[in-house]
């Protein structure tokens, strides 16, 4: 479902963590799928939209020259939903147009999101390969 709502709480990968400037990279950071990301910001100060984000796509360490990511279709609020009370702003891309690559996610210090810095964090996504299943165990 496109549309932002308590069910995408659901979706959230628990096991996997943000990649921030300066640290290395590993299995916390990846994941297989990546359609859309949510970011928990306390106090914010209006609605923020896309033009509040920058994403940028890549995999070598020269995020500098890293292309913009494709526009996501929808960037939502859900007010309180966050943890302790934050607001939840959900960002979703159409299926499969994030893959195989890092995804630099900026939140812009600006008047809607209330930020002095902006916040810069990485997730990585590793589409697995297509193997053959292995045949079942044979009981003897």
């Amino acid at each position: 479902d496109p549309a932002a709502n308590t069910n995408d709480d659901h979706a959230i990968a628990s096991d996997k963590t943000p990649l921030l400037s300066g640290e290395t990279g590993g299995f916390a950071n990846y994941t297989s799928y990546i359609n859309g990301i949510m970011v928990d910001i306390a106090d914010l100060s209006g609605t923020p939209t896309d033009a509040d984000f920058e994403f940028r796509i890549g995999n070598d360490d020269d995020t500098a020259n890293w292309p913009l990511a494709p526009t996501p279709g929808s960037v939502t609020v859900r007010p309180g939903a966050g943890d302790t009370g934050s607001d939840r702003v959900t960002v979703v891309w159409p299926d499969g147009v994030i893959r195989n690559t890092w995804l630099q996610i900026t939140v812009k210090a600006t008047a809607a999101t209330g930020l002095d810095v902006d916040d810069v964090f990485y997730y990585g996504n590793a589409v697995a390969r297509n193997r053959r299943p292995h045949p079942p165990p044979t009981r003897l």
